[in-house]
């Protein structure tokens, strides 16, 4: 599943148990360690509820370009030219 931010989309509940073998950390988190993680395998869902776009929610464009630029110094190496 995906979402973009800029869509309605659907709320989803996992209908089988989640193991820890199933987490795996997830290496772009801004969050402490231990606090997000993605799922290795395949999960059954069920749909649950439409959640509408709030426009009050998204971000201006100078607020995404802001991210981007965060997200680019946060991946490349101390000489700021990013690896092959």
């Amino acid at each position: 599943m995906c979402h973009n931010g800029r869509r309605e989309g659907i709320l989803y509940r996992v209908t089988e148990s989640v193991r820890e073998e199933d987490l795996t950390p997830n290496p772009g988190s801004t969050f402490p360690d231990g606090q997000e993680c993605l799922i290795t395998r395949p999960l059954r869902v069920v749909p649950i509820a439409q959640v509408p776009l709030d426009p009050a929610e998204l971000l201006t464009a100078d607020e995404e370009a802001a991210l981007w630029r965060q997200l680019e110094q946060r991946t490349q190496p101390e000489g700021g030219v990013p690896e092959p």
